[in-house]
């Protein structure tokens, strides 16, 4: 692929991320090409309204079932690593308490 394509598709991408997925005014889309990326949206959307109806379990869990927040996330990645490190206390623990029995025996035996 040339670089005059790669060029293209590279900054097609980032205009239509910006445009339909998350603004970002620093990177700023010109308002015409936000529009026709817009335009594409709600057609693509009117295309498939018939298709991707919402379900009665999707609507329920919808209002159940929380969003993510990158401070549960945080706490998520906290408990894993805290039930990790006991773990591996526990498996030293009886690691030990098995090294402790094999000498025993073996002090008995001698």
């Amino acid at each position: 692929m040339n670089s005059v394509a790669v060029w293209f598709i590279t900054d097609t991408v980032d205009a239509a991320s910006c445009a339909l997925v998350k603004e970002d005014p620093a990177r700023g889309v010109a308002p015409a090409i936000f529009h026709d990326f817009q335009q594409m949206k709600a057609a693509t959307q009117h295309l498939y309204t018939s298709t991707f109806t919402k379900s009665v379990l999707a609507g329920d869990l919808d209002a159940v079932v929380k969003d993510m927040t990158e401070e549960d996330r945080l706490r998520l990645e906290r408990e894993k690593k805290e039930h990790a490190q006991e773990e591996k206390k526990q498996h030293e623990k009886e690691k030990e308490k098995e090294m402790r029995r094999i000498q025993r025996a073996f002090d008995r035996k001698a």
